[in-house]
């Protein structure tokens, strides 16, 4: 293996390790964020969401460094190739000991993405139940402060209902 390939596929295995603790760094996130639902922790969620936006921003410039060095990596083992290959292709067109180690990263970091996605499919239906949940207290507040329980063709109550009015709460 040439020395220009050797350089290639040691950078991609160091993007591959980033990509990696990045990813890890996501997972620790998406548990927080789930934490900070739980415990209806307003600013901590606000907080938990924007580090949660640098990381995916991370990924993504990772994302991008790593496909510009599978499609040199490509070029360099087919200079005839249309389109850049996937990792795996390159991957078992290396020597050993290269191949292996990029097709354990590849493993590990394909398991950590499964992770994240799985993870993150929670956090959302439980957003989205908190959210249900609101509406309806919403919904309930209105009706009570209307003084009619009416709901409109489209299943809500009207607008008419849900103009709050204020209350005094004073004995």
């Amino acid at each position: 293996m040439d020395s220009q390939v050797e350089y290639i596929v040691n950078e991609l295995a160091e993007i591959l390790h980033k990509l990696l603790t990045v990813h890890g760094k996501l997972l620790e996130k998406l548990d927080s964020k789930q934490d900070a639902l739980r415990s209806a922790g307003y600013q901590d969620l606000t907080d938990i969401c924007d580090q949660e936006n640098k990381l995916v921003q991370e990924i993504s410039e990772l994302e991008k460094h790593r496909l510009r060095l599978i499609a040199s990596l490509t070029l360099r083992i087919d200079p005839r190739a249309s389109e850049p290959m996937r990792l795996m292709a390159v991957a078992e067109r290396l020597e050993e000991p290269w191949r292996g180690k990029l097709l354990v990263l590849r493993q590990q970091l394909l398991d950590r993405a499964k992770a994240v996605r799985s993870k993150a499919k929670v956090v959302r239906r439980s957003t989205e139940t908190l959210v249900t949940h609101m509406q309806g207290l919403v919904q309930t507040i209105g009706t009570v402060c209307g003084g009619v329980g009416l709901y409109g063709r489209d299943g809500t109550p009207p607008d008419e209902v849900m103009a709050l009015r204020t209350v005094n709460m004073t004995a």
